[in-house]
């Protein structure tokens, strides 16, 4: 599949589970963060495969992208738009 394929899937995903669990983003905080960093992942992930030109450039991108991640796995998680790492 092609990159802007996976994106448009994950961001239809996205909005389809907001809708799904009848909780919207711009309403909940929590949702809103999720959704503002998949955007952030794809924006992330597109400076890395098109933009970046050199490898230190690229290895930052992917780890700023693995950070994003982890942020939305979080966020999943406890439902807070700023997890910590307390229970």
């Amino acid at each position: 599949m092609t990159p802007h394929v996976v994106d448009s899937l994950l961001l239809l995903a996205g909005i389809g589970l907001a809708f799904t669990i009848r909780q919207y983003p711009f309403v909940n905080g929590w949702l809103t963060a999720k959704l503002l960093a998949l955007v952030a992942y794809i924006i992330t992930g597109h400076f890395a495969v098109r933009r970046a030109r050199t490898r230190g450039a690229k290895m930052t991108a992917w780890l700023l992208g693995l950070v994003i991640v982890l942020y939305i796995y979080a966020v999943a998680v406890t439902k807070s738009p700023l997890p910590t790492l307390r229970s």
